[in-house]
């Protein structure tokens, strides 16, 4: 695979990000198995033109700066085409949660 960078996400298919718990706030080692994992897997896109207001108000909202980097750096948005999400919440496994429920769900 070519270096590691967003440019090279594009052509090569299927992607995963894993979340886990903040070691910092709790005793658990991240590797602990009562330590929460969520795995979202997907084909990561560029943001289509009528996404574009959403996308930059979603990251500029929590990162204002960014809106100030250099444009000669070709900046661009991408988003995450989700295909499955796999939660492992204890001990024993992990549970394949339907996209529909993860995409219902409200973050608080």
């Amino acid at each position: 695979m070519p270096p590691h960078n967003i440019v090279n996400l594009k052509p090569f298919g299927n992607k995963g990000v894993l979340f886990c718990c903040d070691s910092r706030q709790m005793v658990y080692d991240p590797e602990d198995p009562r330590c929460a994992r969520l795995t979202l897997t997907g084909k990561m896109v560029e943001v289509a033109p009528e996404e574009l207001a959403f996308a930059k108000e979603a990251m500029f909202s929590r990162h204002p700066v960014m809106a100030k980097w250099p444009v000669g750096h070709k900046w661009f948005f991408m988003k995450m085409d989700l295909i499955q999400v796999w939660l492992q919440d204890w001990i024993g496994g992990i549970s394949i949660i339907p996209l529909e429920d993860y995409l219902k769900a409200t973050p608080f």
